[in-house]
């Protein structure tokens, strides 16, 4: 499948199924290697944290290793080596033990839907229902779980996880559980993965890409501490977005009508769908720091030379309508040019206040 088809997939970032080392998170290896060896696996995991911080890569280990994979040391507590044939056949989408849930193609066959389907999520008990082809485990990795279309959706899974299959494993993705159902929450054994230090979210996303030292400090902080995130920012050139919008904040209340028309064409383009999503990322994190800078409030900054002017309360508005925008924007496929319009002069108006 193309790379840019797979939603499960991080821009910029291997697909996890290709991953093979995941830093920062050994203590949650360990509790699944020790459930492994104890011979008594609980049937579904709910592994949550933060966007990019290595839950999917961890699920596929996870699933390398009830698979059969080989243990091997060298790639970490629950590491199999890609030469290992499992980790062959689960690369190249072909183990039969194996089904991955997630947003599928729209009847174009070229765009992910928004929502993981119903009928997609209906695949799991069927798969769970027949015998194994292999004469072992069978695993369902949904990524994520945020996404299941509605509680139609979501009940698809419950038979699953209220009549757990033998020699069956279910591992939910998740980077809001509390959005999930009680009801699925209630019979999923937790793992929650926390974001790394800035260094150890750099020095992980490092093997995946070049981040120059004069860039390491920033993307970090854009970050948060997700090594995933950190790749796909620097996939993305986010410092030169940033640059950017640094150039275009410090202007403000005045709003340089050349420079904003000029990134918002920039930004418009089809093949900048990514950078507009870390524009307006990057201006509702202006406008809470704005607003923690009007009310003496100290906290992490990404914009530093940008001016405090406005109100507290101006500033909060302005982030609520930015976020409010941004979901119109991606719901009815508003045109992105004047989302990004809008978004400026949303910030323009708060800095007026």
């Amino acid at each position: 499948m193309d790379d840019t088809l797979e939603p499960d997939r991080a821009p910029g970032c291997r697909h996890p199924r290709e991953t093979y080392r995941l830093s920062g998170h050994e203590k949650a290896e360990q509790e699944i290697l020790t459930a492994l060896q104890s011979g008594r696996m609980h049937h579904a995991w709910l592994i949550s944290g933060p966007r990019g911080v290595g839950k999917a890569t961890l699920a596929y280990r996870f699933a390398r290793r009830v698979l059969g994979g080989a243990p091997d040391n060298s790639y970490g507590v629950l590491g199999v080596s890609p030469d290992d044939p499992v980790s062959h056949r689960i690369e190249a989408q072909s183990h039969s033990g194996l089904l991955p849930l997630r947003r599928p193609l729209d009847s174009s066959g070229k765009k992910a839907k928004t929502v993981i389907t119903v009928e997609e999520a209906r695949r799991a008990p069927r798969f769970f229902s027949q015998s194994s082809g292999e004469g072992g485990w069978r695993v369902v990795i949904v990524d994520s779980a945020d996404e299941l279309q509605n509680p139609a959706a979501s009940n698809a899974l419950l038979k699953t996880l209220e009549e757990p299959p033998n020699r069956g494993l279910l591992l939910l993705v998740s980077h809001a559980p509390g959005r999930l159902l009680p009801t699925i929450r209630s019979r999923c054994r937790r793992l929650e993965l926390r974001a790394l230090p800035d260094d150890g979210a750099i020095e992980a996303a490092r093997g995946q890409v070049d981040i120059p030292d004069k860039d390491a400090d920033l993307i970090a902080r854009m970050a948060a501490g997700a090594p995933g995130r950190a790749v796909s920012l620097a996939a993305m050139d986010a410092t030169r977005l940033h640059a950017q919008l640094s150039d275009i904040f410090a202007g403000l209340p005045r709003l340089d009508a050349q420079k904003a028309h000029a990134l918002s064409d920039t930004l418009a383009a089809k093949s900048k769908e990514e950078q507009l999503k870390l524009f307006h990322r990057l201006t509702r994190s202006f406008a809470e720091e704005r607003a923690r800078a009007a009310s003496g409030v100290s906290g992490e900054i990404l914009f530093e030379s940008a001016s405090a002017a406005g109100q507290t309360a101006g500033w909060l508005n302005a982030w609520e309508k930015l976020a409010k925008q941004r979901r119109e924007q991606e719901s009815l496929y508003l045109d992105p040019k004047q989302s990004v319009m809008n978004a400026l002069y949303t910030l323009r108006d708060a800095a007026a206040a």
